[in-house]
Order: structure tokens, then sequence, then C-alpha cells
């Protein structure tokens, strides 16, 4: 994320367009800063606490530990600078940390290698009812991946020019720990993400 604003400011043209992404930074700075606490919490030390980010899920949530995967998607999209093109939904119970990381990381993939070939990043994300689990899918069909397939989930991968290091690695580690699911397959030039989510409330 400090990557991408630092390239958003440095190709600001003039002063307009540099106010239009401060703008931007401003309102995305408050879920940039949960995201990274939650991270920190599940990766570095996970007896630390949150401090006073906005939260993710909003206030007229059925219950406080409930996610609204839309919401949380969206937001992920907004924070990367990802255009989400969204269909289905669900209310889930699930590890909020797990999925911000998933997130982060898919997201952060679709931004990054679009930025490298000068292409709007966008992605398509279908979320489906799967009996006992919910489905999310990251399409994005158009965006080539410069990396085997079977290489995509083991540590120090990396596509393009931005070295991903343990990211996706990091992110089915922390999807199976919560027990889910994260996997991927060839779609059209690109790529589908799946991942599988147990103990759905929709």
């Amino acid at each position: 994320w400090v990557q991408l604003v630092a390239e958003d400011f440095a190709g600001a043209e003039d002063d307009q367009t540099l106010m239009a992404r401060a703008r931007r930074l401003r309102s995305n700075a408050p879920m940039a800063a949960n995201r990274a606490e939650r991270m920190a919490q599940a990766l570095l030390n996970p007896t630390w606490q949150a401090s006073l980010s906005a939260p993710l899920a909003p206030l007229d949530a059925p219950e406080p530990d409930m996610l609204d995967l839309d919401e949380h998607i969206r937001q992920a999209g907004l924070l990367h600078q990802v255009a989400i093109e969204l269909e289905g939904g669900a209310w889930l119970h699930w590890d909020g940390a797990a999925l911000a990381t998933v997130l982060d990381n898919v997201l952060g993939n679709v931004s990054n290698l679009s930025r490298e070939r000068q292409l709007t990043a966008h992605c398509r994300v279908v979320v489906l009812d799967e009996g006992s689990h919910v489905g999310v899918h990251f399409e994005t069909p158009h965006l080539p991946l410069e990396i085997p397939l079977d290489k995509l989930f083991e540590p120090w991968a990396s596509s393009g020019a931005v070295n991903r290091g343990l990211g996706m690695y990091q992110a089915r580690k922390q999807a199976q720990l919560a027990g889910g699911e994260l996997s991927a397959e060839r779609l059209g030039e690109g790529l589908r993400v799946t991942l599988r989510l147990p103990c759905k409330e929709s």
C-alpha cells in the first residue's frame, strides 16, 4: 500500500491531481491502518490489541462477530484501487484477520500486476453458496500471470517486476489455519483464485 501511494503521488502531473489523490489517501487511511493492525495481530504478535482504527464491519451488523463479506471485499478494492465487479454476498462467522490477509494479497497482486502492465485494475468477484461453504471467486481473465500456476503459493514466488515474497503463501496458510482453503486455476489468459469459507451464515 505504501508503494502504491508513493507511485500515485509521484505520478501526479499537477496540483489539482495531487490534491485529489491526497483526499483519497485521507479517506482510505483508516482502512489501511485497520488492515495493518489485523495483519500484525495475526502474523507478528497474537496477543497484540488493535487501537481505535475504523471498524471494518458496519455498526448495524446482525452480530458483533459476524463479517459482512461484501463490505470487506469492497473496502479492500478501494484500498488497493481495484475496480470490483461483485456478484452475490454473505454474512458469516470467520477469522477477520485471515480474511484481511487473503483480500490484501489477492487484490494487491491484481493492483500491482495491472500497474506494471499499464492496465486498469479490475476484478470480478463472485460469492456463491456452495452448501457447507461459501465460495469467493476472484476472476481476472485478461491479466496474464507470469508464473507457473503450481508455483503461485510457494514461498518467495514472484510475478512481474514486483517481488511478492511470502504473500500468497501466507494468505493460503492463514486461510487453512482458519478452516478455509485458497486455490487457483487458469481462466482465459489470467486466473481465478477461489477462497472457500466454512461456517456459513447468509
